[in-house]
């Protein structure tokens, strides 16, 4: 199981999109816009910036602070743009 979940980290981290668990690290923005957040996944750090109109499962994104605190995992799906950066098209909860 933990090497299914390392393949899915390793794919999810490289360029195709999909998605990645981890912890969140860093929230970049203020309480009523984030404009980019990253985790630490089993594969290393990873930077999304959010879709338009992004929720944190349906909450405000802002509740990603309080990951931040508390060390509690999420899930992050995501699109890969063409100059790379990684688009988070979905936020939840990982527990």
């Amino acid at each position: 199981m933990a090497l299914g979940l390392l393949l899915v980290t390793l794919v999810a981290c490289g360029s195709d999109g999909g998605a990645v668990t981890g912890v969140v690290t860093d929230v970049a923005g203020d309480l009523t816009s984030v404009e980019s957040f990253t985790i630490l996944t089993e594969d290393g750090e990873c930077t999304f910036v959010p879709a338009e109109g992004l929720t944190f499962h349906g909450s405000p994104l802002s509740h990603l602070s309080s990951h931040l605190v508390s060390g509690d995992p999420i899930s992050v799906t995501y699109d890969t743009t063409d100059d790379g950066s990684k688009v988070a098209t979905a936020v939840h909860d990982a527990g």
